[in-house]
């Protein structure tokens, strides 16, 4: 009976172990996208303020922004899009070598070259 208990209670303290490692970094995660989104809007300005305009002619002044205005707000999709891309939250294993020989940005790359 006791090592029943024992069982039980060293299961339960993993399965909250567990649950609270999936919180902490499901936070951590999602704090450092914000973070990195809100470093490049306060380094450009521009940007900043074309998000604020498109939030104020989409949603206006008087309320908040609710997940349903999303849809609308392409500019600010955009941001967050990019700053994922250059700052993902967590390592990408992604290939870094061109499978053939193409054009990028106007200029030639080899499938060699990285």
């Amino acid at each position: 009976m006791h090592s029943s208990i024992c069982y039980f209670s060293l299961l339960l303290l993993f399965f909250f172990f567990c649950l609270q490692v999936l919180i902490v970094a499901e936070t951590s995660t999602t704090l450092r996208a914000l973070s990195w989104v809100i470093s490049l809007l306060l380094n450009h300005r521009h940007v900043l303020q074309k998000a604020q305009e498109e939030i104020d002619s989409s949603v206006g002044k008087e309320r908040w922004v609710e997940e349903s205005d999303i849809k609308n707000l392409v500019y600010l999709q955009a941001i967050v899009k990019e700053t994922m891309r250059l700052h993902p939250p967590a390592p990408v294993p992604m290939p870094r070598q061109a499978d053939e020989d193409c054009n990028v940005a106007l200029s030639w790359r080899s499938s060699s070259s990285q």
